[in-house]
């Protein structure tokens, strides 16, 4: 792998003052933590793809549960410079502690926290993603992965990304991530936005609100972040944000391709339904004259994976899937 640079920048955030502890003393709040890696032999049709999640540290971008490369290295060997993320309140970015509310049951009116913490960053991850049915414990490859490796060091490397992290209102993180996207176009122009989970319902708020700093947008088993949405009996399809009418049209009007990547199994919230993940949004787009594409990997002979399938042992062959398509629907119009 040849660089032409590689390095980090801080995006948003605000200065304030510590009540407790270090009384009156100034910490960064706030802000997100971005790390680039900008190819030698990067070609004018490659754009810079952004690879994020909302509440995800971004060391798991540059490794996989086996201990090998990440999606980082695997889309700088393709010629894409790549931005990770470690989202306000998460990893290197980091936290105000007095921001932690112990007494804290949800955030956002409807998501639960763990005493001031997001759940799940622990062994529960296993089942809650569908990786097994239980820590360790691999699954049939259908209703549950089998992608993910059980022995000892691949479930160290796992526990080892699932580091306490502080809920942020969706206002905070938007505003901070509006400035990771303006910083990126400053560098290398509009970006690809990845987006895993709920931090695919977060590109989908930013799309609508500042299109011009998209060149494509990509959900990984994206979630809108919204509580049950659209019914509470299909929340398998609780892929595009409420506002998904006019976000389908401000896609397609700004010509804004979308890809839908939907892992074997996905989140046990839609168990058994992973494929119909964020359709409704790709069928409007399609409606409205955009380009728009849902990919279940088993239809394309990727099987086995849960919600977190670009952390498991096959996570090359999904970032193939990805990275073809950017070379296909994106970099074409840019030759």
């Amino acid at each position: 792998m040849k660089l032409k640079t590689f390095g980090s920048f801080i995006a948003g955030g605000e200065i304030t003052t510590r009540k407790g502890g270090s009384a009156n003393a100034h910490v960064l709040r706030n802000h997100a933590y971005v790390e680039y890696f900008i190819p030698e032999d990067r070609a004018l049709n490659k754009p810079p793809v952004i690879l994020t999640h909302n509440y995800f540290g971004a060391n798991a971008w540059l490794g996989n549960a086996e201990g090998n490369e990440g999606w980082a290295q695997y889309l700088v060997r393709r010629g894409f410079p790549v931005f990770i993320v470690d989202p306000p309140g998460t990893g290197r970015a980091g936290f105000n502690p007095d921001d932690i509310d112990r007494d804290a049951t949800v955030i956002e009116g409807a998501f639960p926290v763990d005493e001031g913490f997001w759940p799940g960053q622990d062994s529960s991850a296993w089942s809650a993603w569908n990786m097994g049915p239980e820590w360790g414990v691999a699954g049939d490859g259908v209703r549950q992965g089998n992608q993910m490796p059980t022995h000892k060091d691949a479930r160290r490397l796992l526990l080892s990304t699932l580091t306490p992290n502080l809920p942020m209102p969706r206002d905070v993180l938007d505003a901070t991530f509006i400035g990771v996207l303006e910083a990126v176009n400053r560098m290398e122009g509009p970006a690809v936005f990845v987006g895993w989970s709920m931090g695919g319902g977060m590109g989908q708020r930013l799309a609508l609100q500042r299109p011009e700093l998209f060149r494509a947008l990509v959900l990984l088993d994206g979630y809108s972040g919204e509580p049950r949405f659209p019914e509470p009996d299909t929340w398998f399809d609780n892929g595009p944000i409420s506002a998904h009418h006019d976000l389908a049209a401000t896609l397609a009007d700004a010509g804004i391709p979308v890809l839908n990547i939907n892992s074997a199994a996905g989140h046990h919230s839609n168990t058994g339904h992973a494929g119909k993940l964020g359709t409704t949004l790709t069928d409007q787009v399609t409606e409205h004259g955009g380009t728009a594409t849902t990919i279940w990997l088993p239809d394309v002979g990727i099987n086995g994976n849960g919600h977190l399938m670009f952390f498991e042992s096959n996570s090359d062959d999904i970032a193939a899937v990805l990275a073809d398509w950017i070379e296909e629907e994106v970099s074409q119009s840019l030759v």
